[in-house]
């Protein structure tokens, strides 16, 4: 088995439940380059789900440290699905995932802020702030020596507004409404390209007999999309 062979075998396991072997023939479609935007806009999803996940656990979690944790990775997961992600992979772009929901922008550019200006970077944030004091004593008698204290103090909110907690899912839900209607319009695509393979093109992508040769211990169960 070469290296891009075995490579291949083991995205394909780690991709999905390799008892899908037992049933079907599988095929390696990550050749095709709408499969590989398919598959981003499939993390995107994902990582939706974690944040939705996430902000159920911040309502019911009394920890201060799990509670900032958990804002932190909405911020993070949320704004990764909006940024730079290589050569090939989708982002989400705000202006046509919002255009008919102008509403829901702003809620958008709350949890922006908060990942550029919170969690990637240290600036003054409405999550995050802090002040330097001196510290004199009081009294102090002329020309006498004394000490003096510089201290810092800061303040981290650790959730979000009851407000913001619904606007937040109501984004959530909205965006994975909008990536199931791209990924069906991939599929369409996608579906077109396997068709028109022949039998011999087809069989440079059959992954079965690498599958079995990798060996069954390393698969990993993930849930599978359907269209």
């Amino acid at each position: 088995m070469t290296n891009e062979k075995e490579k291949k075998a083991r995205l394909i396991i780690e991709a999905g439940n390799l008892g899908w072997i037992n049933e079907y023939e599988v095929f390696d479609a990550s050749s095709h380059k709408q499969s590989k935007i398919f598959l981003g806009y499939f993390f995107i999803e994902q990582d939706l789900k974690l944040c939705q996940e996430y902000l159920h656990l911040l309502e019911i979690t009394e920890s201060a440290s799990i509670r900032t944790s958990l804002v932190n990775s909405i911020a993070t997961l949320y704004g990764k699905c909006f940024t730079n992600a290589g050569v090939g992979i989708p982002i989400l772009n705000a202006k046509n995932i919002f255009k008919n929901s102008e509403n829901l922008i702003q809620t958008h550019e709350i949890l922006m802020d908060l990942r550029h200006k919170h969690v990637a970077h240290r600036y003054e944030h409405s999550f995050e702030w802090g002040n330097t004091f001196y510290l004199f004593p009081k009294n102090i008698k002329p020309n006498t020596e004394f000490k003096y204290y510089l201290k810092c103090v800061s303040n981290k909110k650790t959730s979000f507004s009851t407000q913001v907690y619904f606007d937040i899912e109501e984004v959530l839900s909205h965006i994975q409404i909008a990536i199931r209607e791209k990924m069906k319009k991939l599929f369409v695509t996608i579906d077109e390209y396997m068709r028109s393979l022949n039998r011999e093109e087809l069989e440079k992508l059959l992954m079965n007999d690498l599958l079995h040769n990798i060996g069954k211990s390393n698969g990993l169960i993930v849930e599978s999309n359907n269209f």
